[in-house]
């Protein structure tokens, strides 16, 4: 009997033993949680690459594209005189007494072709160009295309009152000789315009 109770004994003690044991647990539940791990998870670190400097790139210098001022076209009847002087002719000199610069002197020259108009047409000593012209007489005196012939306006004469650009007479020569070779020209109309710079 006494045996039996004391093994009963034994079983309430360690039962009351785990209750103690439970109890702990529940009053203090972080213990295990809040303890330190002994070992962490290996985490890989990349580094970023450094950028690369950017090299020092000058800025391209683009040169405009020139505009070229229009050219506005005028239409003259030609005729043609000499540097003779006569009841017809002026005689060797400009309106403002220049020697004139005949096409015969020009193909020597180089120099551009003395031209007579109405005064207020244009400014004293203007330079115009006639393509077609200039080709007729690089042709007739066998002148590359490279040569120019330009017309300055340098002369003027009653006969060109009230005829504005209309009008132009051409200093050819020294006699009619010249104004009859050069007649393929004579009393045609041509366009014109006047030599401006870009």
């Amino acid at each position: 009997m006494k045996s039996d109770l004391r093994f009963v004994l034994f079983l309430v003690l360690i039962s009351l033993w785990h209750c103690k044991q439970k109890i702990n647990y529940v009053d203090n539940p972080t213990q295990e949680i809040t303890q330190e791990p002994t070992q962490y998870p290996t985490v890989r670190v990349i580094a970023a690459e450094e950028p690369k400097p950017i090299p020092n790139i000058l800025p391209v210098q683009v040169s405009p594209t020139p505009i070229k001022k229009q050219q506005t076209t005028f239409t003259a009847k030609l005729t043609l005189y000499t540097t003779e002087t006569t009841t017809m002719e002026g005689g060797p000199k400009d309106r403002k007494g220049n020697f004139l610069n005949s096409v015969k002197s020009a193909v020597a020259n180089g120099n551009p072709v003395s031209v007579a108009m109405e005064s207020s047409a244009f400014p004293y000593g203007t330079i115009l160009r006639i393509p077609e012209v200039e080709r007729i007489l690089q042709g007739h005196f066998g002148k590359p295309s490279t040569f120019a012939f330009k017309f300055k306006v340098v002369d003027t004469g009653g006969a060109f009152k009230n005829k504005g650009k209309t009008r132009m007479d051409i200093c050819v020569g020294s006699s009619q000789s010249d104004v009859r070779e050069l007649s393929m020209i004579n009393l045609q109309s041509y366009g014109y315009y006047e030599e401006k710079g870009n």
